[in-house]
């Protein structure tokens, strides 16, 4: 019972963030079989896992401040790409607004 009362704000910035992620890494990974853009590619896939872990800890309720820094980091690697950028500010807004339900 206690399972339903949860608030679906956390979870539902941590599925965003999450999809985010995924979908940069998508992204970056196309960026890997170019010789121009390698490292680009490299870079952009390992700071796409910040989002992805960001995600998992807002689902969680724990961690409030890993869970902003890793938005706040999200925020910066996805100005290039517009669904995943778009995706984690609605991530990020939803985690301030729901400071209050993690632990």
């Amino acid at each position: 019972m206690d399972e339903l009362k949860k608030p679906f704000i956390p979870v539902t910035a941590g599925m965003m963030l999450i999809l985010s992620g995924f979908l940069a890494i998508v992204a970056f990974l196309g960026l890997l079989f170019n010789e121009q853009y390698l490292i680009f590619g490299i870079i952009g896939c390992i700071i796409s896992i910040f989002p992805i872990l960001a995600g998992i800890l807002a689902i969680k309720r724990k961690q409030w401040p890993l869970v902003v820094i890793g938005c706040i980091i999200c925020l910066f690697i996805f100005i290039p790409l517009i669904i995943p950028g778009i995706l984690a500010s609605i991530g990020f807004i939803l985690v301030v607004i729901s400071k209050k339900d993690f632990q």
